[in-house]
């Protein structure tokens, strides 16, 4: 897939050159994705930064705007960045796991999410990105067993997987094997 070809919204930050005037109102400039032209460079992965979480918001935002505009190999570079700076936060998983699935690299995904903390494989979205990724593989079998277990934890999950178009080779199996969940 390709990347979106248009440019993103850049705002400049004014410094004033001396400090206001008492009682005086200075404008404070919001930092958001929108406000980001190209997104941090794989080199970016190794800094550590200890006051990560409103960065990793920043960033959490930053993924969302670029699969919005179906650029996955940039979003991809800022959710392993999103991951080194909150790895214990499932969020970092999901959305490179979801990158790379969008990229086709669907192994690359299914080890992402193996390899995720085991609070993570407990929550519905594990079972539900899993079937994705294993029915995108061609293992339905195994995909049906993840999107059971996710509709089993959470009627809501059951509701979502049934409309998924990634999932529409297991939805009358789902349907079938999660009677009286609906």
């Amino acid at each position: 897939m390709g990347s979106a070809t248009g440019a993103m919204e850049r705002r400049k930050l004014e410094i004033p050159d001396a400090p206001p005037a008492t009682g005086q109102v200075v404008p404070k400039m919001v930092l958001s994705a929108k406000t980001v032209v190209n997104p941090p460079t794989e080199s970016l992965l190794e800094y550590s930064v200890s006051n990560a979480a409103p960065i990793a918001g920043l960033l959490c935002e930053f993924v969302l705007e670029l699969h919005a505009k179906k650029r996955f190999e940039d979003a991809l570079i800022v959710a392993k960045l999103y991951r080194k700076l909150q790895p214990a936060e499932p969020t970092g998983f999901y959305n490179e796991a979801l990158m790379l699935f969008h990229l086709g690299r669907h192994d690359e995904a299914s080890n992402v999410l193996m390899w995720a903390p085991a609070a993570v494989w407990e929550l519905p979205q594990y079972h539900h990105n899993m079937a994705c990724i294993q029915v995108a593989k061609g293992n339905v079998t195994e995909g049906l067993k993840h999107a059971t277990a996710a509709a089993r934890q959470n009627k809501n999950a059951l509701r979502a997987m049934l409309k998924d178009p990634d999932l529409r080779p297991i939805w009358a199996a789902l349907k079938r094997d999660t009677r009286g969940i609906h």
